[in-house]
Parts: C-alpha cells; sequence; structure tokens
C-alpha cells in the first residue's frame, strides 16, 4: 500500500510519476495507466480533489482503451472509481461507476461462456455494486430503486454467503428503506447498526 511507505519514499516516488507524466518515455499504455494509477493513490484523501479529479478522468480514457481481455483490469478501475466518487459526493460519477461494474460482469461471462467455462459466478462484484448504486438512492428513479434492491434480494435468496452476512442484508435494508422515505423502519436499523459495528457501511 502505498500509505504504507515512509513519507520520504513516497515523495521520491511522486515526483518521479509526475514527471513521467509530463514527458512520457514510453507509448506503452500499461506503463501510462500504472503511472496515473500511483498518482491518483497518491493524491486519494488529499486536499487536491479537483487535481484527483483530473487524473482519475485521464486514466479512465486509457482504461477505456482497453481490449477486452483486459475486462480485470477495467473492472478493478470502476470499482475504485466508484468509490472515490460516492465518498466525494459526486454520486452521479458513482452510479455510473458501478453500472460500468456491471457491465464487466456481462462481458466476463459472455467470454467465459466462450471458453466453456459455464459456472463461473459473479455475485460478489455484482452484489457490491448493487449495493453501492443503492446507496445513491437520492438521485435514482423509484423504478431504479425497486430493480437494484429486488437484485439484491435475489442474490441473497440464492447465495447463503450474502444470506447469512446480517450486516451487509442491514445495511442494504437501510439504504432501501430511507430511499422510498420510510424513516420509521430505517431509524431502528442504523441505531441497531451504530450499537454493533460503529457505522452504516461505506462499501
Amino acid at each position: 500500500s502505498i500509505k504504507m511507505l515512509p513519507e520520504d519514499v513516497r515523495l521520491k516516488n511522486l515526483l518521479e510519476y509526475i514527471a513521467y507524466y509530463k514527458h512520457p518515455d514510453s507509448s506503452n499504455i500499461y506503463e501510462q495507466i500504472e503511472y496515473l494509477f500511483y498518482l491518483c493513490s497518491f493524491l486519494h484523501g488529499s486536499a487536491e480533489g479537483n487535481l484527483m479529479i483530473n487524473y482519475l478522468h485521464q486514466l479512465q480514457e486509457l482504461i477505456d482503451k482497453l481490449p477486452p481481455r483486459d475486462m480485470s483490469i477495467i473492472a478493478m478501475f470502476y470499482i475504485y472509481a466508484s468509490d472515490f466518487y460516492f465518498n466525494s459526493g459526486r454520486l452521479e460519477d458513482a452510479v455510473r461507476a458501478n453500472r460500468k461494474v456491471l457491465e464487466t460482469n456481462k462481458e466476463f461471462d459472455r467470454i467465459h461462456k466462450s471458453e466453456g467455462r459455464r459456472y463461473r459466478n459473479y455475485d460478489g462484484t455484482s452484489y457490491s455494486a448493487y449495493h453501492k448504486l443503492l446507496r445513491c438512492y437520492s438521485i435514482l428513479s423509484l423504478d431504479e430503486i425497486e430493480d437494484y434492491y429486488s437484485t439484491l434480494i435475489e442474490i441473497t435468496n440464492r447465495n447463503s454467503r450474502y444470506k447469512e452476512n446480517t450486516e451487509l442484508r442491514t445495511n442494504t435494508e437501510i439504504y432501501y428503506l430511507l430511499a422510498k422515505m420510510q424513516y420509521a423502519r430505517a431509524i431502528p436499523l442504523i441505531l441497531q447498526q451504530l450499537k454493533t459495528v460503529g457505522s452504516i457501511d461505506e462499501r
């Protein structure tokens, strides 16, 4: 993790990456992605929010040029971007990023089925993406809210991992109730979560 590095090492690496970014000596898209991702990771959580957004948008432009065989890199980027956008209050960008994660799941499924691997399971990333979409309920339509919530219920019913995860299911229920303005039902669940785990999730 970048944050685990000593401050002098982090600054040295940052200067090297900025120098490369300004005067790239390679047309290798993967190197460019690596350097931009480092810059984004370094700036993540800093006061330089606008600079971070600028680098993140440029990184996205490179990510979107990657071929289907790099779907795992594409998915990883959009998962990272969705969390950053949500935590920065950029809900529309967060929604777009999570929808992109779901698109990559469909593409993964198509690729794996074409290779004869019919039993790959994407419930993990799908549940996470739908859950993160639901927590952006304030900018979603009622139809979208119902669609995302029902999909989360479907995944829960077929996957014991989520059926047994009381904390995650409760958080999902909280976002749904808030979206439906059913505050009398949501408040006890929120208080329960605050008492048992200390916060409402940031997944």
